[in-house]
């Protein structure tokens, strides 16, 4: 018996010390991951049986002319293009399954392009666009969809760390 607790007791344990070294960088990234299948289940005629099969993400540096051009503060810009405040970009890519209006299960995928400003845990978040299939969503529609969830995206969380482990496990990432 004693051998059985101390068992499931090194199994806690392991499991527990996983989700503490999982990077701010990956959580960062299932954050986004996240919002980018909100929106796209949010957008289906059956968001019940939405089914996010598979999600990658490419992580790059952006050009600092470019991201100075998404922001209206002056200091901002400036900061931005000395490189105080880098600028990053992301894309995802979801493949998914939903059920259409006649209940026929249909694969489809998702792209969002996002804006990064800041380092990982001090950044601003905007998302550039959301396509799903062959349509693009409207700036309106990215952000009723996004319901200002891109402010929470590189919050760290245990529960975001467990996403990120499940995801790995299921080979969702």
């Amino acid at each position: 018996m004693k051998k059985v607790l101390l068992g499931v007791f090194v199994i806690v344990v392991l499991a527990l010390c996983s989700v503490m070294f999982v990077p701010a960088e990956k959580v960062e990234q299932v954050g986004m991951i996240e919002l980018c299948r909100d929106i796209a289940k949010d957008s289906m005629k059956s968001p019940s049986s939405y089914r996010m099969n598979s999600a990658t993400i490419r992580m790059g540096v952006g050009l600092p002319e470019l991201g100075a051009r998404k922001v209206k503060s002056e200091d901002y810009k400036k900061m931005i293009l000395s490189g105080e405040v880098p600028y990053r970009t992301a894309n995802v890519t979801i493949s998914q399954e939903a059920s259409n209006s006649y209940g026929v299960m249909l694969s489809s995928e998702t792209y969002c392009s996002f804006s990064l400003f800041g380092s990982v845990n001090a950044a601003g978040y905007h998302i550039n666009s959301v396509q799903i299939g062959k349509h693009n969503l409207s700036e309106m529609d990215i952000i009723i969809g996004a319901k200002s969830r891109e402010l929470s995206i590189g919050k760290s969380s245990y529960i975001k760390r467990i996403k990120y482990l499940w995801y790995v496990a299921t080979s969702k990432i």
